[in-house]
């Protein structure tokens, strides 16, 4: 893996863990797509930079602002494949969530071009935002 591309699932980790949209528009361009798992609403294919931006400002406003993936470990296989494994944790309503989770990227040429979030507890990820 090239030292960009390091640097860009860094970014990528750090921006969507804070908020910081302009670091995450950084990260994307038009060809950017994330997959969203689930039958909350959510669930469905975003693309391009203005579409995942909006969908991670969704995410935190209607979390409170409390919305986080945190990653711990950081696995990289062939063709520009990494996994990043964390949790995801956030409050909204009465609710709290809290569940081991994967973002699994694909990054070319400094550009994250694909994301697909697997919660471990998708039941738990889909009630948190009904």
């Amino acid at each position: 893996m090239e030292r960009g591309e390091i640097d860009v699932i860094d970014a990528f980790a750090t921006a969507l863990d804070s908020g910081d949209t302009s670091e995450l528009r950084g990260c994307l361009d038009g060809r950017s797509l994330v997959h969203m798992p689930g039958g909350s609403g959510l669930g469905g294919d975003y693309q391009g930079m203005d579409a995942i931006v909006g969908l991670v400002d969704r995410l935190r406003e209607e979390s409170g602002q409390t919305l986080r993936f945190t990653s711990r470990c950081v696995s990289a296989g062939p063709g520009h494949a990494v996994h990043l494994r964390g949790a995801v944790s956030g409050q909204r309503l009465d609710r709290a969530l809290r569940t081991p989770a994967s973002l699994e990227l694909r990054v070319v040429r400094g550009t994250i071009r694909e994301v697909r979030l697997v919660c471990d507890d998708q039941r738990a990820w889909d009630a948190f935002w009904r």
